[in-house]
């Protein structure tokens, strides 16, 4: 590619950047306009649909789609400097998956402890709204919005658009902003850590191939496992009844002998189907992030080579393309966002 010196180059992946964030901030100021708007109509109307946590995830996502068309014809540009190509094989797909799963549990994990350490040193009780709304969601509807159709336009807005635009100048670069948009966008604690990680990959695996298939069939995959699949299992098991009856259980292990029967009927209480079900999907979880964590140190080195080369370095594109006033508005606007889910 050229030389880093070339002004050009930097002047038009400034602008591309710049002009990205914009969009992408515009998107975000008219959903929340029209989901104020759709609020206020319904107030009027005296109807209780706004109490359904159902028709709170249609509301919540639907006009991020409409808007994500406004986005498309407003940035439908080829980007001037095409990133260059590379087809994945099945095995690096896999391989690929389960970094992904890391990704997710790892970047969870984190989310998590950070939320309860913010917790206990601001005294508030904040929690991942967006998981509790989920968990109450029509189950047709939760399976169709948000593990079907939320993927394929996120991966339309966050890869398939942004890498278009700004993916052949510094492609690592585009990776890590991608990433970084992504998760701000969610603007929740408890997922930006996993979001953004995620991002990243998808954005990896778009920018070598070129194709928007394998990351949007990768992304409604990690949803389904992750948020339909405990979900289902979730509303089978009813936590108050697992928690009196595991304490029942620790008392008569010191008393088996005494009272085997009670035991064994306490025992029973725990370990139904769907319980059973939860252990063994929690193992493969767990399974799959370890096995996720020892692909990524294993193939680092593979991975980072088969991200083409930038007309610059990373670090530089990365402290040019942060200083963009419509990036900084993107960025500012969503962590102020995310800091209010923590205080209401």
């Amino acid at each position: 590619m050229e030389n880093s010196s070339n002004p050009n180059i930097q002047k038009d992946m400034k602008k591309a950047y710049n002009m990205t964030g914009f969009w992408l901030t515009l998107c975000m100021l008219l959903t929340y306009l029209i989901i104020l708007v759709t609020r206020l109509i319904i107030n009027k109307t005296g109807s209780n649909l706004l109490s359904s946590d159902t028709f709170a995830l249609v509301l919540g996502t639907v006009p991020i789609y409409i808007c994500a068309f406004l986005y498309f014809f407003m940035m439908k540009r080829p980007p001037a400097m095409p990133a260059s190509h590379v087809s994945l094989s099945k095995k690096q797909i896999v391989i690929l998956y389960f970094i992904g799963e890391a990704c997710l549990t790892v970047g969870n994990l984190i989310g998590v402890v950070l939320g309860l350490v913010i917790n206990s040193i601001f005294k508030i009780q904040s929690s991942n709204t967006t998981i509790q709304m989920l968990s109450k969601t029509n189950i047709p509807v939760l399976l169709i919005v948000a593990i079907i159709i939320g993927p394929i336009f996120e991966e339309l807005i966050y890869r398939k658009f942004f890498i278009d635009r700004v993916g052949g100048y510094v492609p690592a670069a585009a990776i890590i902003m991608s990433g970084l948009c992504f998760g701000l966008f969610h603007q929740n604690l408890y997922q930006f850590f996993y979001t953004t990680a995620l991002g990243c990959l998808f954005a990896f695996i778009y920018l070598s191939t070129g194709k928007n298939l394998i990351n949007t069939l990768m992304h409604i995959l990690m949803n389904f496992i992750h948020s339909f699949v405990p979900f289902i299992i979730m509303r089978h098991i009813n936590l108050d009844v697992l928690t009196e009856s595991a304490g029942d259980l620790s008392k008569m292990l010191s008393t088996a002998s005494e009272n085997p029967d009670a035991m064994m009927g306490t025992l029973k209480t725990i370990y139904t189907p769907w319980f059973i079900m939860l252990m063994i999907y929690s193992i493969f979880i767990f399974a799959a992030a370890i096995i996720g964590v020892i692909f990524f140190i294993i193939h680092f080195k593979l991975i980072k080579s088969l991200v083409p080369k930038g007309f610059t370095d990373t670090k530089t594109a990365l402290k040019q393309i942060l200083i963009q006033p419509f990036i900084i508005t993107f960025i500012v606007t969503h962590i102020a966002l995310a800091v209010l889910t923590l205080i209401i």
